[in-house]
């Protein structure tokens, strides 16, 4: 198996997966009533509160429209200022 590493990642930033709610939301609900953890709010489009998904994909399953996607975030590790 052959996993390729951005080159974001070798400088030291890390990656993390999460779900987001794209515009093709039509905010039908159908993602919110789901959710084992209730992360999901209403907007538009809705909202997924990351620090309580658990990224289990039933909205990604039950989204009717397919306009969930599991997409990398950069996660930056803050450096220490020098005084």
């Amino acid at each position: 198996m052959l996993i390729e590493v951005s080159e974001k990642a070798r400088e030291g930033n890390s990656m993390r997966k999460q779900y987001k709610i794209t515009e093709g939301c039509v905010a039908c609900g159908a993602c919110k009533t789901i959710c084992p953890k209730h992360c999901i709010s209403k907007g538009n489009p809705y909202q997924i509160r990351q620090s309580q998904c658990i990224k289990c994909g039933l909205c990604v399953s039950r989204c009717w429209r397919g306009v969930i996607e599991l997409v990398e975030i950069e996660e930056n590790t803050p450096k220490p200022l020098k005084r």
